[in-house]
């Protein structure tokens, strides 16, 4: 195979990987959030329907007097252990936890501002896939994961009702003032619906939202003990902070608990009224307080409480917002840009190669462009004869300086003897048809002008020849 075979193989291989590369990522979401079971639609929705919605908080930037609501999705079951970020690349999971989130720094969350926790639903090959597949909720790939998550959470004593699997419409008995001016009862429509028992919520819960099929939406009582085992505090530490935070607003003592995610993530919301149930639901928390509503997707706490003054430093922030202009569609542009440098690479160094320095000699490169501009300008002029005559007195003024160093004008007597004394059989000559070029008539023929200019070429060449040979000879 030749070389340029080789070549051409190789660019089309690089393009065919380019090709492939951008045709397995331009579908695909980049984070969590952007999937199917993300909260990203959520609030864009919400600012559609203008609930204002607190976007990207930095560290302790933000107090919970700034918020009305929080909502927290919990996006897998594994909740409550470990610690991370909420960016995580979906296509390259580093275990199961789509999101991970210790169990302090949920109670933390609960604590600290009124909220809406969305329990799981979907496993996490949710996302890798973009699509919903039965075999992918958790009551049926894992039974027990969300009878344990509801155990940690504190609130164990609820239980999910068995509806099937298959797609339902309920209908809300109860959402607080509607968001519509519709008499007629909310509706939502959600894919094996996961809802609460009735009889379940016991007496520290009670049901917000309910439906002709169970509670949606349960209200429950924060058990302060229980938070307290799970925080670490002691009762001594209790007095302590009791004293030193006189100042500062109370915690809260309930939260609200969404028992099907797809009311509010991405997918669910493009399902008949799930949208306005959104909306109501979101209306009916906030009992009419008009500051922003927080998604909060972090995995640390990032708000204030109540009453505690600005730090002065602040918490580790989240990566520069230029690392979105390293991943898709912008690492497609880089790479382009890299290909193109590495053809224009190629181009200039490998198929043209280095610049041919064509003088080594600067006095000689400027001699040689002033013969060659003169002989343009005679040229243009019509002057052949003064071009010959020229020419002659240039070679002539060649041989003065390499034998009497002369590098002004010509000495022709001097030449003449040094000639005679070189090459007494050539020398007369080669005088002689210089001289005819010397007084050329203007009126001369062209024909004429040829073979005088040939006749002391030949005679230039033949005196160059024979000093050649005296020169080699001694």
């Amino acid at each position: 195979m030749s070389s340029f075979s080789c070549r051409r193989l190789v660019r089309t291989g690089i393009f065919l990987w380019g090709a492939a590369v951008a045709l397995t990522g331009c579908d695909l979401p980049k984070t969590v959030n952007e999937s199917v079971i993300g909260s990203a639609g959520l609030s864009i929705w919400l600012e559609k329907n203008e609930i204002t919605v607190l976007r990207d908080p930095r560290g302790r930037e933000y107090s919970a007097d700034d918020v009305s609501l929080r909502i927290l999705p919990l996006l897998d079951t594994q909740s409550g252990k470990g610690r991370g970020g909420s960016q995580t690349l979906v296509h390259k999971p580093a275990n199961d936890v789509q999101r991970k989130i210790s169990l302090r720094n949920i109670f933390r969350k609960l604590r600290l501002k009124q909220t809406l926790l969305v329990l799981p639903k979907w496993v996490s090959a949710v996302p890798l896939r973009d699509e919903i597949y039965p075999s992918l909720l958790i009551r049926k790939k894992h039974p027990s994961h969300l009878s344990e998550l509801l155990e940690k959470l504190g609130v164990g004593h609820l239980k999910f009702a068995n509806l099937g699997e298959k797609f339902q419409t309920m209908t809300l008995a109860k959402i607080g003032t509607k968001s519509s001016t519709s008499t007629k009862p909310g509706i939502t429509t959600l894919y094996s619906p996961q809802v609460f028992e009735p009889s379940s919520l016991g007496p520290n819960c009670v049901a917000a939202v309910s439906s002709d099929r169970g509670t949606l939406i349960a209200k429950c009582m924060l058990d302060e003990a229980y938070s307290r085992v799970v925080l670490g505090e002691t009762s001594e530490a209790e007095d302590v902070e009791d004293t030193e935070t006189a100042n500062l607003g109370p915690y809260e003592t309930e939260f609200y608990i969404l028992s099907d995610p797809d009311l509010m993530n991405n997918h669910g919301l493009t399902l008949a009224g799930n949208a306005a149930f959104a909306v109501d639901t979101v209306n009916e928390l906030r009992a009419g307080d008009e500051k922003p509503v927080f998604v909060d997707t972090t995995g640390i706490q990032v708000l204030r409480r109540s009453g505690e003054p600005k730090p002065g430093s602040t918490l580790p922030k989240r990566e520069s917002n230029l690392t979105k202009f390293a991943v898709y569609p912008f690492s497609m542009l880089w790479l382009s840009g890299f290909l193109v440098f590495l053809v224009a690479l190629w181009r200039g160094a490998v198929r043209f190669g280095p610049p041919v320095r064509v003088y080594f000699d600067k006095v000689e490169a400027s001699k040689k462009a002033s013969v060659q501009a003169k002989a343009h300008i005679l040229r243009l002029a019509g002057q052949d004869q003064a071009m010959a005559a020229e020419f002659a007195n240039n070679q002539m003024q060649s041989l003065a300086a390499r034998f009497l160093g002369e590098t002004g004008r010509i000495d022709e007597k001097l030449l003449g003897t040094r000639l005679r004394s070189l090459v007494p059989e050539l020398a007369d000559g080669l005088l002689e048809a210089a001289h005819h070029l010397y007084s050329i008539d203007t009126h001369i023929s062209a024909g004429e002008l040829a073979r005088r200019i040939d006749l002391f070429d030949t005679q230039y060449r033949r005196v160059s020849d024979a000093i050649g040979h005296i020169s080699r000879r001694h």
